[in-house]
């Protein structure tokens, strides 16, 4: 939302990631997201995410990911460090398909 006198915050995100299939059903990767903000005078990194995680698929429509963060903020005087320990689960509810008569 644009208010008179300040500038709108814009952040580009850019991410890139490799993964593979190491055994059936189970899959490992590794990403690297970087959070660029640009004003009206510059463009500067903000923040970089390193993230590593695997993740196990139960039954087609089950999945669990397990991954870490790290995301260090550089623009401080003394390096902040964000880290993260995250566990996910998904469910994939089936569509229902109708029923012809």
């Amino acid at each position: 939302v644009y208010e008179r006198g300040r500038y709108p915050t814009n952040y580009w995100r850019n991410r890139i990631e490799v993964s593979w299939e190491f055994k059936k059903n189970w899959n490992a990767y590794v990403s690297a997201e970087v959070y660029t903000l640009f004003t009206p005078q510059e463009a500067e990194i903000r923040r970089v995410a390193f993230i590593a995680g695997v993740d196990y698929t139960i039954k087609k429509m089950h999945n669990i990911d397990v991954y870490y963060m790290a995301q260090p903020d550089f623009n401080k005087k003394s390096l902040n460090l964000v880290q993260a320990l995250c566990l996910v689960y998904t469910w994939d509810i089936p569509k229902f398909k109708k029923k012809k008569k």
